[in-house]
């Protein structure tokens, strides 16, 4: 543990950039696009979260990663299970993390409403993970020795 200066301590904080990943949306006619995926605000993210049923938030916590969360989705047939609130959930998170330079979030949001399921998914499963691997900086506190005061 090192000591630092307050100013240097939360400089350190709340400088510099959160996680992101570079991924490519492709259209059905082929066209690309690269577009960051960025991590969704915790707040923002767990009132999503909520609006997904049950069976999906255990098969999501449970997998290891993205794609095998949709192979167990797959397999316990969950499309069964999904509603207007399970895909509007998605697609908020999904047009929240989505970030490119020259579109607008209103155009974030009509690209992400055009995701096809078998992307729309997995898609907003990696936000979700990426997400709740960099819910803060801070990661530990220590009571203060009695001694010291």
């Amino acid at each position: 543990m090192e000591q630092v200066e307050a100013m240097d301590f939360y400089e350190r904080v709340v400088g510099g950039d959160s996680k992101t990943t570079e991924i490519t949306l492709e259209n059905e006619d082929g066209a690309a696009i690269d577009v960051e995926l960025t991590v969704v605000e915790r707040k923002a993210l767990l009132d999503e979260i909520n609006r997904l049923p049950d069976e999906m938030l255990e098969t999501l916590s449970e997998a290891d990663n993205p794609d095998e969360a949709e192979e167990a989705a797959r397999e316990e047939n969950m499309m069964t299970n999904v509603n207007g609130d399970t895909i509007q959930a998605f697609e908020n998170i999904c047009s929240q993390s989505i970030e490119h330079e020259n579109l607008t979030s209103i155009h974030i949001e009509e690209i992400v409403s055009e995701l096809d399921f078998e992307v729309l998914f997995p898609l907003g499963a990696e936000v979700i993970e990426m997400s709740f691997e960099s819910t803060g900086k801070v990661k530990d506190f220590h009571g203060l020795d009695s001694a010291k005061n």
